[in-house]
């Protein structure tokens, strides 16, 4: 009898065991806005266990659950990172930001953008008289840019993984509490800006040829929230299986093209971004020693304006990612970022030939052929060389005109027909 009194504490143990380490590990991959309230992740725990035991219960048939079965239950659960994955889809989903938190993401790009300007400011306060006004003009601004495309960056990375988290506005709260009022005020969740709370359901495995009747267990935390359905058999109280607990969106009607900023921001978001970096580093590149192996000051002079207009594009496509649905914004964005993308056409064509009387960049481009071809093994003469540059010219061109007379008809039709739409679902 002894024996059998050992034995059983022994499984009893094990399977213990068992849950305990799948349920911390549910707990290790729980989000970190949630960690903090230790009430509601006991609650959420306490649910996960007792439907492992009630599951494990139903297979052994009203016998106690063994070891093998407990590790069926949890099998059929999902992985931790599965179940803990739920609590993260809150918000309603946008492009790489939720739209809980993309108007947070805004506010703070703007006081990045106050800050960097300031600091760059007083730099060139501090720089007068060591430097010519020319130059001192070019640091500010190329300072103010080279932050500004670092800070975008790092920000958008932040609230991209934030957005993953399934934080919103409220959850920063906890950690803005002791923080001045006009700071908290910063961070404070304004009405158009909050979402419905997602509601979790659990999915029933199972359901008893009898009717019996049903009562609901809610466990309240702040988003999602764990619902359990138990029934009550006569007297004995039995849970019903659920296979694991899921977040069930609410699914809302389709919707015609949610925004002007869902259906066109998530492109001019990413190529915002990329211009922005990609010029940044073109405008700096020709002043670093790397780029001293080109010893005519024309051809750098050609990669800085090119960055530069490169840039300015990349601003451009930034603010209309953010303007968003904002018809007469948008038509001046676009019309706006004719201008620099214009600019390109007589930029790539002073390499081939004169332009308005400058033939700086021509010959800069000639001299380049010629020092490679005397200091590399270069596989083309100096004539195949300039022709397949006239060539790429020519493409780049014609590609280019193509993008402008592109977007002249964007901003027609946009003006005629307002903004592009299509038939999508929105879920909460």
């Amino acid at each position: 009898m002894s024996n059998e009194n050992n034995n059983y504490d022994n499984n009893t143990d094990r399977r213990q065991e068992l849950i305990k380490s799948f349920l911390n590990n549910v707990e290790r991959k729980l989000p970190f806005w949630l960690k903090d309230e230790r009430d509601n992740i006991n609650d959420i725990l306490e649910e996960l266990e007792t439907h492992i035991w009630d599951r494990a219960s139903e297979l052994a048939e009203g016998g106690d659950p063994s070891e093998e079965q407990i590790e069926l239950v949890i099998e059929q659960m999902g992985s931790p990172g599965k179940i803990a994955g739920e609590y993260k889809r809150r918000g309603k989903p946008k492009f790489y930001i939720t739209e809980e938190l993309f108007p947070l993401y805004q506010r703070i790009l703007i006081i990045a953008v106050a800050v960097l300007a300031s600091f760059n400011f007083l730099g060139m306060l501090f720089s007068i008289g060591s430097k010519g006004a020319g130059r001192l003009f070019g640091d500010f601004f190329q300072g103010i840019f080279i932050s500004f495309a670092i800070a975008l960056i790092l920000i958008t990375i932040q609230f991209v993984m934030l957005s993953r988290e399934g934080y919103l506005p409220e959850d920063f709260n906890r950690f803005t509490s002791r923080l001045p009022i006009t700071v908290r005020r910063f961070f404070e969740t304004r009405p158009s800006e909050t979402t419905e709370t997602a509601e979790a359901q659990p999915e029933v495995a199972a359901k008893t040829a009898a009717i019996p009747t049903t009562t609901e267990t809610e466990v309240l935390i702040s988003t999602p929230k764990i619902v359990i359905d138990t029934e009550k058999p006569q007297i004995v109280k039995e849970t019903i299986i659920v296979k694991e607990p899921r977040i069930i969106r609410e699914e809302r009607r389709a919707e015609r093209a949610v925004s002007y900023k869902y259906s066109l921001g998530k492109n001019y978001l990413s190529e915002g971004i990329t211009g922005i970096a990609f010029g940044a580093v073109l405008v700096i590149l020709p002043f670093l020693p790397v780029f001293d192996f080109i010893p005519f000051e024309s051809i750098k002079y050609f990669i800085v304006i090119f960055g530069g207009l490169t840039l300015v594009v990349g601003v451009i496509r930034f603010m209309q990612a953010i303007v968003g649905r904002v018809l007469r914004i948008q038509q001046g964005l676009m019309f706006l970022s004719l201008f620099p993308q214009a600019a390109f056409i007589p930029l790539f064509l002073g390499l081939i030939r004169p332009i308005l009387g400058y033939d700086g960049l021509h010959q800069g481009a000639l001299n380049t052929i010629d020092h490679i071809i005397a200091n590399v093994d270069w596989i083309m003469d100096k004539a195949t060389t300039v022709l397949v540059l006239q060539i790429i010219v020519y493409v780049i061109v014609g590609i280019t005109s193509l993008v402008i007379i592109a977007e002249m008809s964007r901003i027609a039709k946009l003006g005629s027909e307002g903004f592009p739409v299509r038939e999508v679902k929105v879920y909460r």
